[in-house]
C-alpha cells in the first residue's frame, strides 16, 4: 500500500496479490489482486476494500472479524469519528442481494463500552455492552 497523510487528510491505494504453488502442475499460480483505496478528511474516512461489513457482530457470518461466507466482498465503507463515538456504514457491492447495508457503532454510553451492529440483509441487530471493573 502507498499512502500519504497529513493531520487533516490522508489517502492511500494498495493491491493484495496471492501466489501459491500447485503441486499437481508444478506451477506457481498468481490469483488476481484486490485493490484497496482510502481517503480521509478530518474525522471522516471513505474506504473501498475486500473486507467484512460494518455490522460484523453476528456469529453466523463472522469468526474473529473475518467474513467466512464471502471472503472477497467488495465493500464500500464510510466511517465517522466524533470524540469517543465511532459510526460506520458499509455496503457489499458483489453480494447476493442488491443492497447489503450494514451499520456499526462503538464507543462509550453513560460510562459503558458499547457496540451496535445491524445487518439489513438478515434483519439482525446486536448490542453488546460492557464495563471495565479494573
Amino acid at each position: 500500500m502507498i499512502s500519504y497523510g497529513q493531520s487533516n487528510f490522508s489517502s492511500g491505494v494498495g493491491v493484495q496479490n496471492i501466489w501459491f504453488y500447485d503441486p499437481s502442475t508444478g506451477a506457481v499460480i498468481n490469483e488476481s489482486g484486490d485493490i484497496y483505496v482510502l481517503a480521509r478528511v478530518q474525522n471522516v474516512t471513505l474506504t473501498y476494500v475486500h473486507i467484512y461489513g460494518a455490522g460484523n457482530l453476528f456469529p453466523e457470518d463472522y469468526f474473529g472479524f473475518k467474513d467466512t461466507t464471502s471472503i472477497t466482498d467488495e465493500v464500500g465503507w464510510l466511517d465517522f469519528s466524533i470524540g469517543e463515538h465511532n459510526l460506520a456504514i458499509s455496503n457489499d457491492f458483489n453480494g447476493p442481494d442488491p443492497s447489503e447495508i450494514e451499520l456499526g457503532y462503538s464507543g462509550k454510553i453513560a460510562g459503558y463500552d458499547a457496540a451496535i451492529g445491524f445487518e439489513a440483509e438478515n434483519d439482525e441487530l446486536g448490542f453488546p455492552v460492557g464495563r471495565d471493573l479494573d
